[in-house]
């Protein structure tokens, strides 16, 4: 395919969306001379092999569907006009996803052309959809525009005090939205200045700390006020993600969150997890090891309501997948890392599915001391990605470091930084610069291991642990760093 843009967009497509854009496609061919079902119809067929699509020449896709050779020019033309459907089709996905804001479109018409008596029959339909909407934070907007438009109708009816209790009203849900966009924009800044991500000073936070709304949302809490329900778990988690060691704010947030979870969308609860999770790394991140088996127990909670939606936009080499894995061997549940990786790698996204299968048996291979298959696996699988080749160095390295076969280990310490060195642009320089000093203190232990004499271990032992920089398999080099004391005892 020449035009990158429309292959994207029909990669995204899932098995029921096809179906429903060759029925657009057929629609649009009825009311134009030219007819795209054809090339549609034939793309379909590799709804389950869009990287193999990927590999075949434009002419000669067109070439099958319309049985006639066309030039490059009209192969673009062609491509850009079915990619200008396929927009249109996504915009009607849209709507069609979004029932309140297609209702609030036809309303806004209805009052508009002052057909109020329709509108008074229509509109009274949706009271219910704003009560049952009050546990969708996307909806809010959709919910005050809504309210907003009755307010209009019983103007427009002269319907004055009516309408003043309608604006009322509005404010109520006004307040709600602004305080879940407010705390969920500040939570997601301040996670931006953990990861050291500096955009400068922001209004946002000097606007959270310019009042103390604790004992407003207690009170609205204690009134079981549903509106103000999902407002006041952002405003919890944005306060765990500012004063993480504060421990009442994350139990609250929790608390709030468990009660009222079977209320929630799918995509808010998903988002609460993701935001708990990154509360729990941080506090893993301070040192505070306990919070593995709270990562865990959150895990598990989340996997068995099958919130997986994340699992399938996962990046290389930041994903979900990956989480489960790590907390899952830090806390030796063995058992369960094998149903992950059995049961949710098929979820992840096919061009980075095989790697990560692949660092997932490693690594519990490694956890589990069977360094020889570790080895093997490393051995047998060939990946394109860097970030992959760097993390399969790394367990290749420990694992000859771990069978005692340390000539091996130099080698394999030579080998890393001729790769990083000649692979330096297709590199993130984070990455390189934490597998630089990943080898530095390998290094380190190896030459204390071919020469015992020559430094004392417990210099190492103190470079390493007062060295407060982050780098990979930090936990392991300390390990190994405290049995280079016990070797060096025994052999005095």
């Amino acid at each position: 395919m020449l035009n990158k843009y429309l292959f994207s967009v029909l990669k995204s497509f899932t098995e029921e969306e096809w179906k429903k854009f060759k029925i657009h496609i057929k629609s649009q061919d009825a009311i134009s001379g030219r007819k795209y079902f054809p090339l549609v119809n034939l793309l379909s067929k590799y709804s389950r092999e869009m990287d193999t699509l990927g590999r075949i020449p434009a002419h000669k896709l067109f070439e099958k569907a319309y049985k006639t050779k066309y030039g490059k020019q009209t192969l673009l033309n062609r491509q850009t006009e079915l990619l200008n459907h396929a927009k249109e089709y996504l915009i009607n996905i849209s709507v069609r996803k979004n029932d309140a804001s297609r209702k609030n479109s036809y309303f806004s018409e209805l009052l508009g052309r002052r057909l109020l008596d329709l509108y008074s029959r229509d509109m009274a339909a949706t009271e219910e959809l704003i009560n049952e909407n009050l546990f969708d934070s996307d909806l809010y907007r959709y919910i005050q525009e809504n309210v907003l438009l009755n307010a209009s109708y019983h103007q427009q009816n002269k319907e004055k005090k009516v309408a003043l209790d309608v604006y009322f009203r509005h404010s109520r849900i006004l307040l709600a939205d602004i305080l879940c966009s407010l705390y969920r924009t500040g939570q997601e800044l301040l996670i931006q200045k953990y990861e050291n991500i500096e955009h400068g000073e922001n209004p946002v936070i000097g606007l959270t700390d310019l009042v103390n709304p604790d004992l407003f949302f207690k009170e609205l809490i204690k009134k079981n006020d549903r509106q103000f329900i999902i407002p006041a778990i952002r405003y919890y988690l944005f306060k765990c993600i500012q004063n993480p060691n504060d421990k009442k704010y994350s139990a609250r947030a929790i608390k709030l969150f468990y009660l009222n979870e079977k209320y929630f969308t799918e995509d808010f609860r998903t988002d609460i997890y993701r935001t708990l999770m990154t509360y729990y790394i941080m506090k893993l991140n301070s040192g505070e090891t306990e919070y593995n088996n709270e990562l865990f127990r959150l895990y598990k909670r989340k996997l068995s309501q099958n919130l997986v939606s994340d699992l399938r936009m996962s990046g290389y080499p930041a994903n979900v997948f990956r989480e489960y894995i790590v907390t899952g061997l830090k806390v030796r549940q063995y058992k369960w890392v094998e149903m992950v990786i059995r049961k949710y790698a098929p979820l992840l996204p096919e061009h980075l599915r095989d790697d990560e299968v692949n660092l997932a048996t490693i690594r519990l291979c490694f956890n589990r001391r069977e360094f020889g298959k570790a080895l093997a696996l490393i051995n047998r699988h060939k990946t394109k990605n860097n970030l992959h080749h760097l993390d399969s160095m790394r367990y290749k390295l420990m694992c000859c470091y771990e069978l005692k076969r340390y000539e091996e280990a130099y080698i394999e310490v030579d080998k890393s930084k001729h790769y990083l060195k000649y692979n330096r642009s297709r590199i993130p320089e984070i990455h390189r610069e934490f597998f630089k000093k990943f080898l530095d203190k390998v290094l380190k232990i190896l030459n204390f291991l071919a020469n015992p004499y020559k430094k004392d271990p417990d210099m190492i032992l103190y470079e390493i642990e007062n060295d407060e920089s982050n780098y990979m398999m930090k936990e392991w080099i300390a390990v190994k760093a405290h049995e280079l004391i016990l070797q060096y005892r025994k052999l005095k």
